[in-house]
């Protein structure tokens, strides 16, 4: 399967609203803040692993930059910008 940015905004907004919270209930403010937390936790973990504080940090790394594609993509659409890439 090919996974261009229409289908990860479908995903991620699918996903979003059965899990978590409809895109419209939440502000452009509010989705930058939650992509911003998951970018603070990403890094504190990378620091983590630079300073070898646990072996299994790696796994938690990839949980936290996935959940900041999602809230960037979510951040995307609510600010009504078009990516027209694949």
């Amino acid at each position: 399967m090919d996974l261009t940015f229409k289908k990860l905004n479908e995903i991620n907004t699918k996903r979003s609203e059965t899990s978590f919270y409809k895109i419209d209930e939440w502000s452009p403010t509010d989705w930058g803040c939650a992509a911003a937390g998951e970018m603070g936790e990403a890094c504190n973990k990378i620091k983590k692993l630079r300073r070898r504080d646990t072996i299994d940090i790696k796994i938690d790394i990839d949980y936290e930059i996935a959940d900041l594609e999602r809230n960037l993509t979510l951040h995307l659409i609510i600010l009504e910008v078009i990516l027209n890439c694949k």
